[in-house]
């Protein structure tokens, strides 16, 4: 016998019970009611199912670059300047709008998977700049598998 690990996935294919079908097609209606038709989950190089989450630091300098925040994530996640939103070390509360990033603060919009999620909340409490950096991993509508 074979290493359960080592030996081909089980593959099974069979019409959804007509009650499942029918919550499908009432739930998801852009689906098909045939599974075999269904995207397949997006999976990271590591097998591990990929979902979408938002890093949020508190506590940066206020003259933080998108750069520091890159080079502060490196052990965890790899992720480029162009990703980082950090909050203007000039705006003041009454001139923010929903969605903005308030001043010593940053966001960072990744699809990854959860180990690599928990890998950067490792980095809560560390210092950049001599300051302590709250770091805060939730999950994400609307990227990918996206599901629970």
């Amino acid at each position: 016998l074979a290493h359960p690990a080592t030996q081909e996935p089980l593959a099974v294919e069979a019409p959804l019970p007509p009650d499942l079908r029918d919550a499908v097609e009432r739930i998801w209606p852009e689906l098909s009611a045939d599974p075999a038709a269904w995207p397949a989950p997006s999976v990271s190089a590591a097998g591990a199912a990929v979902g979408a989450w938002t890093v949020r630091l508190r506590g940066l300098p206020f003259i933080c670059a998108a750069a520091e925040v890159v080079e502060f994530l490196a052990p965890a996640v790899a992720v480029k300047a162009e990703e980082v939103r950090v909050g203007n070390k000039n705006k003041k509360r009454r001139t923010l709008k929903p969605g903005d990033v308030r001043p010593g603060e940053a966001e960072v919009a990744i699809d990854v998977a959860e180990g690599v999620a928990d890998k950067i909340r490792e980095l809560n409490n560390k210092h950049l700049g001599g300051r302590y950096i709250e770091v805060t991993v939730e999950r994400r509508e609307g990227g990918a598998g996206s599901g629970s």
